[in-house]
């Protein structure tokens, strides 16, 4: 489940999804004021809504597999762990409407190239194309160019059209290994 995982990975009963890797230099956006949608760091007490949010975003979609609430629960202590690189808690954010989490970004430090890694990248399916991912993703990157990064990178499912979408939005461009 997720934004990333490395190549080829087991899809199940044989079948496997290729994930692609992208780049982007990083470029600052004005973020857009979303009415009666709060956006803010992602803080300790998150675990249990970023893991409801995370199954309920990828449900259906390219990267489900039929992950339960324990799985995305393991996802994110993994994810809190440092599985992924270590969190970079200042560049990854959450959105709220009436204290509900309806998305989020989290960014991690990618242990090979020591630049951001966009880890994850989910929005409630009810609050879909209504730019919250695109808003989290514009105070994502700017607060990555404050903490002097230049670059980031991001790997997509094939097939993963909003994912790939959103990354074309900021300038990612396909970089397989």
């Amino acid at each position: 489940m997720g934004f990333i995982v490395w190549g080829w990975i087991d899809g199940g009963e044989g079948m496997t999804k290729l994930k692609h890797k992208l780049r982007a230099k990083l470029t600052r956006g004005d973020i857009p004021n979303l009415n009666g949608c709060e956006i803010r760091n992602i803080n300790t007490e998150d675990g249990e809504a970023l893991a409801e949010l995370m199954l309920n975003a990828y449900k259906g979609t390219v990267d489900y597999e039929g992950e339960d609430i324990e799985d995305a629960r393991d996802e994110v202590r993994r994810l809190s762990e440092g599985e992924y690189g270590e969190p970079l808690w200042d560049c990854s954010f959450v959105a709220e409407m009436s204290k509900n989490m309806v998305g989020a970004v989290v960014v991690t430090l990618d242990r090979k190239e020591n630049v951001p890694l966009l880890a994850f990248a989910m929005t409630s399916p009810d609050k879909k194309r209504l730019k919250v991912a695109t808003t989290l993703m514009k105070k994502t990157v700017n607060s990555m160019i404050d903490a002097g990064f230049k670059e980031t990178i991001a790997y997509v499912t094939e097939g993963n059209e909003p994912s790939a979408g959103l990354a074309s939005k900021f300038g990612f461009k396909i970089e397989d290994v």
